[in-house]
């Protein structure tokens, strides 16, 4: 058995057998917190990384990329290019706990503490490598997933933002599509008092809003500051709620009358624990369902609809070869679900 052949049947093994603990070394995590302009300095900027999962912290080989919008020039920046630099040993972060937190910071770790009193875990020099976009923009972090550590960043293509664990756009984003074609974040980063901070735990969505920022460091999960900060109540209105008015006028009374249409976006086909991403996770779920260890419609199998990714009317070992297929990066993730329901 050779080439790909090989890699699906260590996949499935993989899916099959493996404990739940080490189903992924760093993709299971999300962009937590961005802020550009810190203290009034616009070359202190931090992107923050939230691991999801416990064990997310082989972070070595991920890149960190800036997209442009069309006004500022298009394209994409690479602000880290490889985290921790071609010898680096895995983990980059030496806190893998659930929960725990860690930084990449600019412009360099002196800087930084004196700025926040705390050091970050990663830096780049924004004076070299660019900065992040304050108005307008998109900001990625990661490496195509799987549940093996990054390897080599040559070996894929930094201008896709599908390759990416998580990305954040904001403002009135018009640059590179953002990988689910969610719209951006209203609130930007780079008003210099507030970070843009996520509200929930969906990768690649618009759930921030502004906050005091609360860079915290790995191992120690110390959170810094950069100086008084009164909270803000400013909140992003949903943006898939539509409303429409109609308003008659009576003689002596006027009545108001308004219909609100709340329409909710159709999971992505694949994505059977709902994380709005396609990757070993939801591999790891179907093939659990497939021998008998989850429950149908039960968390994390909760959206058992999406599961027949290969067309075949069944949810099993088949389509859970094809979502990790695609993870590895062998096939596109651009599924066309048949037809599933729980029995």
């Amino acid at each position: 058995m050779k080439g790909p052949a090989r890699v699906i049947s260590l996949i499935a093994a993989f899916l099959l057998f493996a404990p739940v603990s080490s189903r992924a070394a760093f993709h299971i995590a999300v962009i937590d917190e961005v802020m550009s302009g810190a203290g009034g300095n616009s070359n202190i900027q931090y992107v923050e990384v939230r691991q999801l999962s416990s064990g997310q912290n082989n972070v070595c080989h991920t890149r960190l990329t800036a997209f442009k919008c069309q006004a500022d020039g298009g394209g994409f920046q690479v602000l880290i290019d490889d985290l921790g630099g071609a010898a680096a040993t895995q983990p980059c972060v030496p806190n893998g706990a659930a929960g725990a937190r860690w930084i990449m910071a600019s412009p360099d770790a002196a800087t930084f503490l004196a700025a926040s009193g705390i050091t970050s875990d990663v830096t780049w020099n924004n004076g070299t490598t660019g900065n992040i976009p304050t108005a307008c923009g998109m900001v990625c972090w990661g490496a195509p997933g799987s549940f093996l550590p990054p390897t080599d960043p040559s070996t894929w293509m930094a201008g896709d933002p599908t390759k990416y664990v998580d990305c954040v756009a904001y403002g009135p984003y018009d640059g590179t599509g953002e990988p689910f074609g969610n719209p951006a974040a209203t609130e930007t980063p780079g008003g210099g008092t507030f970070s843009l901070t996520r509200t929930g735990d969906t990768m690649f969505s618009n759930n921030f809003h502004l906050a005091c920022p609360s860079p915290t460091s790995n191992p120690a999960q110390a959170t810094g500051s950069f100086g008084p900060c009164t909270p803000t109540t400013t909140t992003r209105p949903v943006p898939t709620t539509s409303s429409t008015t109609t308003t008659t006028h009576p003689t002596t009374t006027t009545t108001t009358t308004t219909t609100t249409t709340t329409t909710t976006r159709p999971p992505i086909c694949g994505d059977v624990n709902g994380d709005a991403a396609v990757n070993i996770a939801d591999a790891l779920v179907t093939a659990q369902f497939d021998v008998g260890l989850r429950q149908c419609g039960v968390a994390p199998f909760s959206q058992p609809t999406v599961c027949d990714v290969n067309g075949d009317g069944a949810c099993n070992i088949g389509d859970a070869l094809k979502m990790a297929q695609c993870d590895v990066g062998l096939i596109s993730c651009a599924f066309t679900c048949g037809s599933f329901a729980c029995r």
